[in-house]
């Protein structure tokens, strides 16, 4: 561990969203936040994601091998070959806002390509 990295255990988790104008990029662990970045996409979307990822670790001060689950969304998930998981940005709008706020019935999503 390095002095910049925290020791944060039990389950750890990671959220990529590369879109057409921005990348994002979360981690959670135990279901808090502890970390999150953003920059601009840019043309190669592998390295993008790759890339607010790694910003989004530094942030929480935690090592990329802490990871067990990476999720990537958006118009660069299909590039995202690191991720566990890939889901459209659509699904991902629909179930945190039901999370969030279960009675919502309407998303509208306005982005960069859209």
């Amino acid at each position: 561990m390095t002095n910049t990295e925290k020791k944060i255990s039990g389950n750890v988790v990671a959220g990529v969203d590369v879109g057409s104008l921005a990348a994002k990029s979360v981690i959670i662990a135990d279901g808090e936040i502890v970390g999150h970045g953003l920059i601009p996409s840019g043309f190669n979307s592998e390295e993008t994601g790759k890339s607010v990822l790694q910003h989004a670790l530094n942030s929480a001060g935690v090592p990329r091998e802490a990871l067990k689950y990476i999720v990537a969304t958006g118009y660069g998930r299909i590039s995202a070959d690191y991720a566990s998981k890939t889901v459209t940005e659509i699904s991902c709008h629909a179930r945190g806002a039901n999370f969030l706020y279960p009675s919502v019935r309407t998303i509208i999503d306005i982005g960069g390509q859209d």
